[in-house]
């Protein structure tokens, strides 16, 4: 019984860690909005998406993710090829998070997937919270829609790791995003660390939309 206890608490523990704290949910904000600056004009037509005009699959959003490895392997073969290897290795995988995001909130539809009321750190309190819609940019109401979202454990506590996988991906990301220049030597173990970290995350994302 008191193995039983224990194992139970330890579970429960483990799972309040997963939780983001408010100053992470802040942080989240603060990379989010700094990346897309524009998104912020009060007139909408001023807000492009950079996106397609094709229907946004699972192998769609892990394109990234597969192009990070080829660098990789790339820089393993001449570590002098690419001067900022954190652009080339570290942050595709951010970009992928943010498009697994989009597609299990959104759906594949690219009228949908390409919503420029979308916010990151937004949606992903959404998920941690079990909740179906947020309020996202210039105070529109994002409402979440597809098949991944239909099939989505929305009371499965796992779902706090998604977001916690999601948010450190994203937060190692952010700095090759703007002004963090870094040869493959120094990349390296940081790279490795993220795509374990992702590589969870593809594992867990599956796991929870299946």
């Amino acid at each position: 019984m008191i193995t039983f206890i224990m194992g139970r608490l330890t579970s429960i523990l483990g799972e309040v860690m997963e939780v983001l704290t408010e100053a992470d949910w802040l942080r989240f904000d603060e990379m989010v909005d700094s990346a897309e600056p524009w998104s912020f004009s009060e007139e909408p037509t001023s807000i492009v998406f950079r996106g397609e005009s094709v229907s946004y699959t699972i192998d769609y959003v892990r394109k990234p993710y597969v192009d990070s490895l080829k660098i990789r392997d790339m820089l393993e073969q001449d570590a002098n090829l690419f001067a900022d290897s954190g652009f080339q290795t570290i942050l595709p995988l951010a970009k992928s998070v943010e498009m697994h995001i989009r597609l299990l909130f959104l759906g594949g539809n690219p009228n949908d997937f390409q919503s420029t009321s979308f916010q990151l750190s937004r949606c992903c309190r959404a998920i941690s919270s079990g909740n179906s819609e947020f309020i996202g940019m210039n105070k529109n109401q994002v409402l979440a829609k597809g098949e991944y979202w239909s099939r989505f454990s929305k009371s499965d506590l796992r779902r706090n790791r998604l977001v916690n996988l999601a948010y450190k991906i994203y937060d190692a990301g952010n700095p090759y995003r703007h002004n963090r220049v870094r040869t493959w030597t120094e990349v390296r173990p940081l790279f490795d660390k993220n795509l374990e970290r992702f590589e969870e995350f593809m594992k867990l994302f599956d796991k929870l939309v299946k």
